[in-house]
């Protein structure tokens, strides 16, 4: 696996000072000679699983200010999914009682609000820390880990951050990571790591503080954007599957709910491509499990649910009864959208959590960094009634006049060029169409433009989405074959007459050309997926022929 950054801008490493406010009881002074920590967090403000079901501290209040429920009272608020009293003692302070919640959560005192998250502090990786130790650390994934281990837990020898060899990145030993090869974590993983100077080892993680590995099963899901067949009243939203809170009680607001249905389904769209693990369903159990007998999970990136790829085994009415399901997708299931339906029936369909684990990998992208480079496509070009070409770019400086494509033939230099000027337009010869879409906005964008001869009609699309369209745009032509096409520079003669003004500098991956005009769902296929290539030009990083500094990364398109 390619070891690039999560994301593209750097993270400023932030050492947290751990501050106690509880009383002097939780202080314990440091014994020298059994070596023990000079400060042990009080157990009333420390925990340390990601979820905070070890939280025991005194938060009474929500996170928009509500007062707390008793957790022995059922008032305002009835609960039959939890009833905790005693063992929950007789008070209101806030707790993820069996992992129930995202995190720590309680009933509040609002008869119009059930339930709200509370604001408890962070998770830590361990309560007991040595006071001004750097070598430790207190976040869960080690992202404020500052210390001085350099070699990997398998003892390869730490790349610098500041250089560029053996292995090319783009951290550029910037003022928050720094200008050493001292193990960190800057892209938000499960915990810290670094390139190494072994050639075929690119990166590897570090053992520091002797915690070991942490651990990485993070719900993908959460808060993501839910949809369904129906709905069958409003304590049954789609978004209730994605909330953190895993109540198989309806009353307790934890769950969808859908009408009677044929082929009842609910989907989560994650937004980005990830590869998936597993999926795990909590299932209603006030009543009405058995309704997810014959129920299917599904990942992939088509938004027709039915096409894509399976995970785990259809629900049999005996496992319909349970209350957690799990489904493990074969290895290498990616996808955007994670779906439930109950195939084949008529039937109502409720969930009480969808939780979705797995990983983003890295995207092999182009950064053009200077203003000298450029990049030739090797595949030969044919002549073309129709085309659609999609792209991803991101443009990193802006100035000049910043060209993206370039198609050259003898006769006419600019056959077919697409320009980052604000707004993103493209042209054949003198003849141009203009976009809405800004490419000057630092963002990553999948831009797709079709054109067909027939009436001239052309479509632009903006992240899988229709922007702009038009008619009469060289209607009855056709795009001439055998030329020259390049990225990242507009061609004033055939091959050549590049200016530096025209260069494009940011990052561009899954350049693709088909002989026809795809369809809007096919457009957003291509946007959601690596897998779909083009019949004329196959984006093959491999198969290009570069100029100047133009270096290879891997990115996570955001």
């Amino acid at each position: 696996m390619d070891r690039y950054p999560d994301r593209l801008s750097t993270v400023a490493f932030i050492l947290l000072l751990t501050v106690v406010s509880s009383s002097a009881s939780n202080i314990v002074p440091y014994d020298e000679e059994s070596n023990d920590v000079n400060l042990i967090l009080g157990t009333q403000s420390c925990y340390t699983t990601p979820d905070g079901r070890d939280y025991t501290g005194t938060v009474s209040v929500t996170e928009s200010g509500l007062e707390c429920q008793y957790w022995s009272s059922q008032s305002p608020h009835r609960h039959r999914g939890f009833k905790p009293y005693p063992s929950l003692h007789n008070h209101n302070y806030c707790r993820n009682p069996d992992s129930s919640g995202d995190r720590a959560w309680c009933y509040t005192t609002d008869p119009d609000t059930r339930w709200e998250y509370c604001d408890v502090g962070n998770s830590r990786r361990s309560c007991r820390k040595r006071a001004g130790d750097i070598e430790c650390y207190e976040s869960y994934d080690a992202e404020d880990y500052r210390g001085h281990v350099n070699v990997t837990e398998n003892g390869k020898t730490c790349q610098r951050w500041d250089v560029q060899d053996p292995h090319e990145h783009t951290y550029r030993g910037d003022d928050f990571i720094g200008e050493h090869n001292h193990c960190r974590n800057p892209n938000g993983d499960n915990r810290p790591w670094c390139y190494t100077m072994d050639p075929n080892i690119p990166w590897d993680y570090c053992n520091v503080c002797g915690e070991g590995p942490v651990d990485a099963h993070k719900n993908i899901a959460l808060n993501k954007a839910a949809s369904q067949s129906s709905l069958y009243n409003n304590p049954g939203v789609a978004s209730h599957a994605v909330d953190g809170f895993k109540s198989a009680t309806y009353i307790d607001e934890s769950c969808t709910h859908t009408n009677l249905d044929m082929d009842a389904w609910w989907k989560v769209d994650l937004q980005y491509l990830y590869f998936v693990q597993e999926i795990v369903i909590t299932n209603r159990q006030d009543c009405c499990a058995e309704r997810l007998a014959g129920a299917v999970v599904r990942v992939g990136s088509n938004g027709n649910i039915k096409s894509n790829t399976q995970c785990g085994t259809t629900v049999t009415e005996s496992d319909a009864s349970k209350r957690t399901l799990t489904f493990t997708c074969e290895p290498g299931t990616v996808g955007r959208y994670v779906s439930v339906q109950v195939e084949g029936h008529n039937n109502y369909m409720t969930l009480c959590e969808v939780e979705v684990f797995g990983h983003r990998e890295c995207t092999k992208a182009l950064d053009f960094v200077g203003t000298n480079n450029k990049v030739r496509i090797t595949d030969n070009i044919p002549q073309m009634s129709d085309i659609t070409m999609c792209l991803w770019f991101k443009l990193s400086v802006v100035a000049g006049e910043p060209h993206i494509v370039s198609y050259s033939v003898p006769g006419n230099f600019n056959e077919l060029l697409v320009s980052l000027l604000n707004p993103v337009y493209f042209g054949r010869g003198s003849t141009t169409a203009s976009s809405s879409v800004n490419g000057q906005d630092m963002n990553w964008h999948h831009l797709c433009i079709t054109w067909q001869s027939s009436g001239g009609r052309w479509n632009v699309y903006n992240n899988g989405l229709l922007t702009d369209s038009g008619t009469g745009f060289f209607s009855g032509g056709s795009i001439t074959g055998g030329g020259i096409m390049i990225l990242g520079q507009e061609q004033d003669s055939l091959g050549g007459g590049f200016e530096s003004s025209q260069a494009f500098r940011g990052l561009l991956t899954g350049f693709n050309i088909w002989s026809r005009v795809l369809t809007p769902i096919e457009v957003a296929s291509v946007a959601g997926s690596e897998s779909m290539k083009g019949d004329v030009v196959a984006w093959n990083i491999n198969n290009l022929e570069t100029t100047g500094e133009v270096n290879e990364v891997c990115v996570i398109i955001k």
